[in-house]
């Protein structure tokens, strides 16, 4: 058995720093507020909660599958208070607390399953009596009347089936009237509990729905408002029977979500020109001042407003918050690490760099300077690829949507927004959008360098990206996951590539593995695996006899290698290849998710292969004949964390590790 490096006996993954802020998509006030100060926020990356009404925050997503949550809403119960939350992967969470909690659990809902991705949640005002709740889905309404143990379609008399939100009035106990936006410009509105639907939108534009606030005071005022995507704020004053617009001034401004005091003096607006505010109930407005965030304005796409504070839920800047009814805002994301996933990489000068899936790039300098972003460099263009080269003066590309840009030399200089300390060239040809960049491990040598897209088209370059060459793989209407050079690409020339095809969707995903000889000039299928998912990873390890590829799809680790090739790279880049490969896989638990895969520089020697997961980190040992050994998660105090990205430097040690939203572990190994 080949030696493994383990951790230090007395060694621990130490939280190092997190990359804060994040894409905040829902907020959610505990009904009791003003005295508990529980707030939740859903972000693209976990769910969070705060118990001081916004200050600090912690993750409290424990139970919750998918991390990419897409509505929130809580209310009052006999028992305390009951919470929803939903997600990007269709499905609906549910908890509960009876005192300010520390912690939540949250349970999935049995009954929503393959009912689909929830775009807004609504209670009943009567719950704690009716047990009543409402979903907004592309596909019409659901209702529940027993707190989620069942439901059923509540789509008769709706025009458009794809619902953004919705709003009880506030009498619904005795009116039984709520309302619905939808994507296509309708409003409708319910007099039986959504048994039925009629159009209530006279006077509306024909623009997005996207959010509905409704009076405090409705039994009295009958005024509820709207907020569309390209024509501001519209009023009602007769329980949506006709419509005018609240604001004029704003119609043309489009509106993310709104939010107001019971007496509708004080407003907070989302809005394309940034966040407004008023405190004479909507007669004048004026735009929120606010601290550098990463777009000017602020993208903010959820408000939240209690007595003496307000809340923003930003893309990709996390939360802003203000103490002074909405004057002024600030950033409040002590423990919001909710970056998502990120994508990393790691220098050769040991500097960690993220990517949001957003494309927000940013670096972390480990010498205090904490993470810093980077997009200012390319006019704030969103990032759409990026990988560390092995070249210290040239250690990252970066792809956006309008050129390709090496940086040049260590990225601490480029912190000012040293536009100079970036070089920049054209994209193969226009209207491209890269999705992966694979370097030659010895680009500073041989200057080369590939880029693809998902759609399957592929470019190389020997000129540092000067000069592009078309390459012409054998893949048809195929998405393109994964593109690498073999560890020894100086010598042996080769490229690998995976794709993925689901030619009937009722059927699995057929992941195949390339190998593209001659620089990609010649191409044979190595491997068709089936897979219910098309998210793939990839990794190399670096061992020149049996080049072994290891993927990783759902929980499943699959091991391709040629244990009996010739030692001469030459003489196997001869071979046919696609006889001389062994397949072996492993499978984690059912329930783990396996993100990423890792070997140290030292992996002939030592054959450890580390795993991260949804669950912590895994790790196991090869014996070099194609099995894998046993796995294990010998870190307990990360195996409730989610991973996604792993690096260790040339000496093997110290291990980094990034969990989902940003937050960077790190522990030292020995042999």
């Amino acid at each position: 058995m080949a030696h493994s490096k383990q951790v230090q006996p007395n060694s621990q993954w130490q939280a190092v720093d997190g990359w804060q802020g994040g894409t905040v998509t829902a907020l959610a006030c505990s009904p009791h507020v003003a005295t508990d100060r529980v707030v939740l926020a859903g972000t693209l990356a976990g769910l969070f909660l705060s118990t001081d009404g916004g200050k600090s925050w912690r993750r409290a997503g424990q139970g919750m599958a998918d991390p990419q949550v897409t509505a929130l809403a809580a209310t009052a119960t006999s028992s305390g208070v009951v919470a929803l939350a939903a997600t990007q992967s269709g499905h609906l969470y549910r908890t509960m607390w009876d005192a300010t909690p520390q912690h939540l659990v949250w349970q999935p809902l049995a009954s929503w399953a393959g009912l689909g991705v929830v775009q807004a949640l609504a209670f009943s005002p009567a719950h704690a009596q009716d047990r009543t709740l409402f979903t907004a889905t592309s596909d019409g309404i659901f209702r529940s009347q027993d707190d989620g143990v069942t439901w059923e379609s509540s789509t008769f008399g709706l025009l458009d089936l794809d619902i953004l939100c919705l709003a009880c009035a506030p009498d619904f106990a005795e009116s039984e009237v709520l309302w619905a936006g939808s994507a296509e410009g309708g409003l409708y509105r319910s007099r039986n509990g959504a048994r039925s639907w009629r159009d209530s939108g006279v006077g509306l534009p024909d623009s997005a729905i996207l959010a509905l606030l409704v009076s405090a005071n409705y039994a009295d005022d009958q005024t509820l408002y709207v907020a569309t995507e390209d024509n501001g704020i519209y009023r009602s004053t007769d329980g949506s029977a006709t419509w005018q617009p609240f604001v004029p001034a704003l119609a043309d401004v489009g509106v993310n979500a709104l939010a107001c005091s019971a007496d509708q003096q004080q407003w907070v607006v989302a809005s394309t020109d940034g966040l407004l505010v008023s405190h004479d109930g909507g007669a004048t407005w004026s735009s929120a001042q606010s601290t550098t965030v990463s777009s000017d304005p602020a993208v903010v796409l959820t408000v939240a407003l209690a007595d003496d504070w307000a809340l923003a839920g930003t893309m990709l800047d996390g939360l802003l918050a203000s103490t002074d009814g909405g004057v002024s805002w600030a950033p409040a994301n002590r423990g919001l690490i909710a970056h998502a996933a990120p994508f990393t990489q790691l220098t050769p000068s040991h500097e960690l760099v993220a990517l949001d899936v957003a494309g927000l790039l940013a670096c972390y300098a480990a010498d205090g300077g904490g993470w810093s972003t980077l997009n200012h460099a390319f006019n704030n263009a969103g990032v759409t690829a990026m990988a560390a080269t092995t070249a210290p003066r040239r250690p990252l590309a970066v792809a956006t949507e309008q050129e390709l840009l090496f940086s040049l030399g260590e990225l601490d200089k480029t912190r000012e927004g040293a536009v100079d300390q970036w070089y920049a060239l054209p994209l193969p040809e226009e209207d491209v959008t890269l999705t992966l960049i694979a370097p030659s491990p010895a680009i500073g040598e041989d200057q080369t360098l590939f880029v693809g897209e998902n759609s399957g088209r592929l470019w190389q370059s020997t000129a540092w990206g000067e000069r592009w060459q078309p390459l012409t793989p054998p893949w048809q209407d195929a998405l393109l996951l994964q593109l690498a050079c073999s560890p020894f690409y100086l010598r042996d020339r080769l490229l690998y590539a995976v794709t993925a095809t689901q030619p009937d969707p009722a059927e699995p995903t057929i992941v195949t593995v390339w190998q593209g000889r001659e620089a990609g000039a010649v191409w044979e299928a190595l491997a068709d695996l089936q897979s219910d998912s098309a998210a793939v990873a990839l990794h190399l390890p670096r061992d020149p006899v049996a080049q072994p590829i290891l993927l990783a799809t759902r929980n499943r680790l699959i091991k391709l290698s040629r244990p009996d090739a010739p030692p001469d790279p030459v003489a196997q880049n001869k071979a046919e290849a696609a006889t001389q490969w062994q397949i072996t896989q492993h499978f984690l638990p059912e329930e783990v998710r396996i993100t990423g895969i890792v070997t140290t520089p030292l992996y002939v020697e030592e054959r450890n292969v580390f795993l991260t997961t949804t669950q912590g980190i895994y790790e196991g040992c090869d014996d070099g004949n194609g099995n894998a050994g046993e796995w294990q998660q010998p870190w307990p105090e990360i195996a409730d964390q989610a991973m996604v990205g792993l690096h260790c430097t040339e000496n093997g040690q110290p291990l980094y590790a990034i969990g989902v939203g940003g937050m960077i572990w790190q522990v030292s190994i020995v042999s």
